[in-house]
């Protein structure tokens, strides 16, 4: 090929480096004046706040409070057995859940929470709440 520049891939898309920047504003050189900012969204938008998020936190926080990761699909049959919805699972779905059937999940598998783990996984089953995100799933949405 001959050196000649090849086509944009956007009309008015230069490949020059800094060629589709905005123009500085003129009060202030080092910043860049944009026509339409991109509107801020809030956190909420940027999650799916379905009842599933229950079913969700419990799996990670059983599998974090047992010290392995737990089947996800034998938790759900465990769940649907009991006559729980884990597509809805509430709060007080979550505690319950915890107190009953999951207690024979674990001892199933040859696993036993010891009290302190137990009362942990309690209490943060107790602050969850569905409408809101997870300090993770805030990290994880920024670092994307």
């Amino acid at each position: 090929m001959t050196g000649t520049a090849s086509a944009p891939h956007h009309p008015g898309e230069s490949h020059a480096p800094g060629a589709n920047l905005p123009a500085p504003s003129p009060a202030h050189p080092h910043r860049a004046t944009v026509a339409h900012p991109v509107p801020r969204r809030p956190i909420q938008a940027y999650f799916r706040f379905d009842m599933r998020r229950g079913f969700d936190h419990l799996h990670a926080e059983l599998s974090v409070a047992a010290g392995l990761a737990l089947p996800r699909y034998a938790l759900w049959l465990c769940l649907r057995e009991a006559g729980r919805d884990p597509e809805r699972l509430s709060r007080d779905d979550l505690l319950a859940a915890l107190e009953g059937e999951l207690a024979g999940f674990l001892r199933d598998r040859g696993l036993r929470l010891a009290p302190r783990r137990n009362r942990g996984l309690q209490r943060r089953l107790r602050v969850f709440d569905p409408q809101t995100p997870t300090p993770e799933e805030l990290l994880a949405r920024w670092l994307d």
